[in-house]
């Protein structure tokens, strides 16, 4: 629906999907969002050597803004993040299949304990493969892997693409795409609640 209205969140991440008491699951945090119709040149490339991080998950899970180059929470940024690029649908896109690869294998994609190992790895090394004894069918890695590719061209052309691709019946229609959408977000909402109860 944001993506409809010409938005790009910028920074989806577990932690903002929410779940209503009325069973809606909604996307929350628009603080970084921009209209994708607004003129928007790429930044200068951040040195990614110079920003101080917490070795450690913690400090990757965090939100990081630098000199409005480098926007989002480096544990979900797509490589156009990193390299201060336009963002788009696409953006989301990555950051919404590392969030589901997370909910789905309980392991990161990318490897990496500071911003510019993960770096490196977002943009070089690919996400890991599942772990040993994983039941989650082997196709859906294959739909991750295409939309945490590090060229946005090489992603699914849109985020309903990318539904269709994840839905085994391929439902057609606006009903199916929200199915969907919901029992995924509802994935990285358990997740996101786990975190918080493990803390």
């Amino acid at each position: 629906a944001a993506h409809a209205a010409n938005f790009v969140h910028r920074d989806f991440k577990p932690d903002n999907v929410l779940l209503g008491k009325d069973g809606r699951v909604r996307v929350s945090d628009f603080g970084v969002a921009r209209l994708t119709t607004l003129d928007a040149a790429p930044t200068e490339k951040p040195d990614l050597s110079g920003i101080a991080m917490p070795i450690g998950g913690s400090g990757l899970h965090t939100p990081l803004t630098l000199a409005n180059a480098l926007i989002g929470t480096p544990r979900y940024m797509a490589p156009e993040q990193f390299d201060g690029r336009v963002t788009d649908a696409r953006t989301d896109q990555f950051s919404f299949c590392v969030a589901l690869y997370q909910a789905l294998y309980g392991q990161d994609p990318f490897a990496g304990d500071t911003l510019a190992k993960l770096y490196r790895s977002v943009t070089t090394g690919g996400p890991a493969p599942p772990p040993p004894g994983s039941r989650v069918p082997p196709w859906i890695f294959k739909i991750l892997l295409r939309g945490m590719s590090p060229n946005p061209d090489d992603r699914y052309p849109n985020m309903d693409a990318l539904l269709v691709a994840l839905s085994p019946a391929r439902p057609t229609g606006w009903r199916g795409h929200t199915a969907t959408v919901s029992v995924l977000l509802l994935a990285l909402c358990l997740v996101a609640l786990s975190a918080l109860l493990l803390r």
